[in-house]
C-alpha cells in the first residue's frame, strides 16, 4: 500500500504493530528509513489493565490475559525507539495509552 503513495506525503505516518517482535520489525525499519520523517508506531495490546484480586484457585484456573510479558514489550519498545521511532503503546479495547510504569505493572 505504501508503495502507491508518494514518500513525501508519508511524513506524518502512523504504523500499527503487534506487541511481539517478529520479522515485521526489519520491514518497518526499512520503510521508516525511506520516509522524510520517522513514523509514529502504535503498539496495540489486549487483556485486562488491572487484575482484580482473586483467590489462588481462581488464578490457577483462569487463563492469563493476552498481554505479553512486560519485559518483552518494554524491550520491543526500546528497540523501536533506538531506531528513531516514536512509540505509543495503546490498550486496544479502552484506548488508554500505557506509559512505562503501567507496562511494568501488567
Amino acid at each position: 500500500m505504501a508503495r502507491a503513495v508518494d514518500r513525501v506525503r508519508l511524513g506524518g505516518c502512523l504504523v500499527f504493530v503487534p506487541p511481539v517482535d517478529g520479522r515485521w520489525r526489519e520491514r518497518l525499519g526499512a520503510f521508516a528509513r525511506s520516509l522524510p520523517s520517522p513514523p509514529t508506531v502504535i503498539v496495540g495490546v489486549d487483556g485486562k489493565l488491572a487484575e482484580p484480586k482473586r483467590s489462588l484457585l481462581a488464578r490457577l484456573l483462569v487463563a492469563a490475559p493476552a498481554v505479553p510479558p512486560s519485559s518483552r514489550l518494554l524491550e520491543l519498545c526500546q528497540v523501536l525507539r533506538m531506531q528513531g521511532l516514536r512509540v505509543v503503546v495503546l490498550h486496544r479495547s479502552s484506548g488508554v495509552e500505557l506509559d512505562e510504569p503501567m507496562l511494568r505493572r501488567l
